[in-house]
């Protein structure tokens, strides 16, 4: 059985710090917790890199590892994923988990099937944000990053 865990959260945290309104905070924790398996790969956790980010000699990274962007924070990996959300014009009325999924998909931000991509991020959102879900909520960042 998979259960939410204090990362995803704490991203959660990190992107509201960022300046990401909550609807587009959602869609990205659950992006990140499908990327990541749920926050347990070995790109998350030797490259603090939560959404599978490529390295292309971007300035928050400090190079390539396991094949990806390395971070010596998440944070600097949300202020990277932050840069790629606003040069992809995300930041304009994603409405709804599938319209979000289909323009990464446009972007070709993912390789995989999006229908299969969508169907991981929805089963990551309905597990990370189900209904009440913010009394559930393990708080805040507590200094992880």
């Amino acid at each position: 059985m998979t259960i939410t865990n204090k990362n995803g959260y704490d991203l959660y945290d990190l992107l509201e710090a960022a300046g990401f309104r909550e609807t587009y905070r959602r869609f990205i924790v659950a992006q990140a917790a499908h990327e990541s398996g749920n926050f347990s790969s070995k790109v998350y956790k030797e490259n603090n890199n939560p959404f599978g980010i490529k390295y292309v000699g971007q300035d928050e990274a400090e190079g390539e590892k396991n094949g990806h962007a390395y971070y010596l924070t998440v944070g600097l990996a949300v202020k990277d994923y932050n840069r790629i959300f606003k040069g992809y014009g995300l930041v304009i009325g994603l409405a709804t988990l599938a319209n979000f999924v289909n323009l990464l998909k446009k972007k070709k931000y993912f390789e995989a099937p999006e229908a299969d991509y969508l169907k991981g991020c929805t089963w990551f959102y309905d597990l990370y944000f189900p209904k009440g879900w913010e009394d559930k909520k393990v708080s805040g960042a507590g200094g992880s990053w």
